[in-house]
């Protein structure tokens, strides 16, 4: 399926009505603060997004309720994704995402789905305070530990480990 057609109509219509999208800088911030914990800048980050809460955002749905959900959805996979790499595990991760689109789905109005996502962003951000406070391994440890999961019922050698690292084996048994 060619897209070149919609996909310049709808450009032309946001530069008519003179729509701007957020930039990922801000974007990528607002995202780094529930990576880093940051639980009181996320509640005031989300204060202030629930406000113009569709400023920035694109329609992906005419029904309202599913167009936040799906902007639900698309935030869960890049929050879980990030939290990851800030050291949460993959499979918590995950499962809260699931959890919250699952939440998603029985919600009746957008407002529902607004306040839904505050609670997660939320909800994650305390968790990767919590994560970071009580963890003091490094990401490379937690990938490891992970990956060490992932494989179980595999036989595996602490070279293999460092190597899907991509460090130096002597340095990964310090």
């Amino acid at each position: 399926m060619n897209t070149n057609r919609d996909l310049n109509y709808r450009l032309y219509v946001h530069r008519e009505q003179e729509f701007r999208r957020t930039d990922i800088k801000s974007e990528f911030e607002r995202y780094n603060t529930i990576k880093y914990g940051d639980v009181a800048r996320v509640t005031e980050n989300f204060r202030e997004i629930k406000k113009n809460f569709y400023k920035g955002k694109g329609k992906l749905s005419d029904d309202p309720v599913r167009n936040n959900i799906y902007h639900l959805v698309v935030g869960a996979g890049v929050i879980a994704r990030i939290c990851i790499d800030g050291g949460m595990e993959h499979d918590v991760a995950y499962t809260l995402t699931d959890i919250y689109i699952r939440r998603a789905d029985v919600c009746r109005t957008p407002e529902e789905v607004i306040d839904l996502i505050g609670e997660m962003q939320i909800d994650f951000a305390t968790r990767m305070k919590d994560h970071r406070k009580n963890n003091a391994y490094s990401i490379h440890i937690r990938h490891a530990i992970d990956y060490i999961y992932d494989h179980l019922h595999e036989p595996l050698t602490m070279n293999e480990v460092a190597e899907h690292e991509k460090l130096n084996p002597s340095y990964f048994s310090k």
